[in-house]
């Protein structure tokens, strides 16, 4: 209980007593600082945002992004993408996903910015391997680090042991992959990369891509007159 009768004492605060104060009267969101400031952090974020995304994006090249045919080959006019179908980007965009980043790319973007990968749940799925246990799906979790050791992104991938045929190995190696593709989509500030990407592609005219994608229907016809 405080004694209300002690005098009060002349000793100057210690300095680790004035860093508490100091850090209890600090702004505890960012909403709170001042305003000018504020602005001027959001513009150097912003700024800094825009550098990273395009130098990254001027470093690769076209094996590191990829676009995805969505649709069921089935369910394609044009039987699919090439060298089975004639369907593509520019024959039918509206059945390609945006570009994003193929397994070449994920490892790019993680030396370009030194980022290390590690997969911290391997050792279970080696361990059950050694005892005999019948591993039937595999899901592995994946994480970024700096120089340091600190970890800056997490992702998660999954396979089943069906989808690869059986094969354990291959299982584990596509697991890892999505596990890293995950992280690396997670990672603060990278999630632009698709849309910068996109951005750089030649603009499509929906105009032109409906009568290419009539012109290869015809020609599709005409072969099995």
């Amino acid at each position: 209980m405080a004694d209300f009768d002690q005098e009060p004492s002349n000793e100057e605060p210690k300095p680790e007593d004035q860093a508490v104060v100091q850090h209890q009267t600090r702004s505890l969101t960012p909403f709170d600082a001042d305003p000018e400031r504020f602005a001027q952090q959001l513009q150097r974020r912003g700024d800094n945002f825009k550098s990273l995304i395009e130098w990254l994006v001027d470093n690769m090249g076209p094996e590191h992004f990829a676009q995805i045919h969505h649709v069921k080959r089935g369910d394609c006019e044009h039987g699919g993408p090439s060298p089975r179908g004639k369907c593509g980007p520019s024959v039918c965009p509206w059945h390609w996903s945006d570009p994003d980043l193929t397994r070449k790319g994920d490892e790019l973007v993680c030396g370009l910015l030194g980022m290390g990968v590690r997969f911290p749940g391997m050792q279970d799925f080696r361990r059950q391997a050694l005892r005999g246990v019948k591993i039937e799906d595999v899901i592995i979790e994946c994480e970024l680090y700096d120089g340091a050791g600190n970890t800056l992104s997490q992702g998660t991938g999954a396979c089943s042991v069906s989808e690869t045929r059986g094969n354990l190995h291959n299982c584990m190696t596509k697991a890892c992959k999505r596990a890293q593709h995950d992280a690396v989509k997670r990672c603060a500030g990278l999630s632009g990369l698709s849309v910068e990407l996109k951005g750089r592609m030649p603009a499509i005219d929906l105009d032109q891509a409906q009568a290419a994608a009539e012109s290869v229907q015809h020609r599709q016809i005409s072969s099995h007159a």
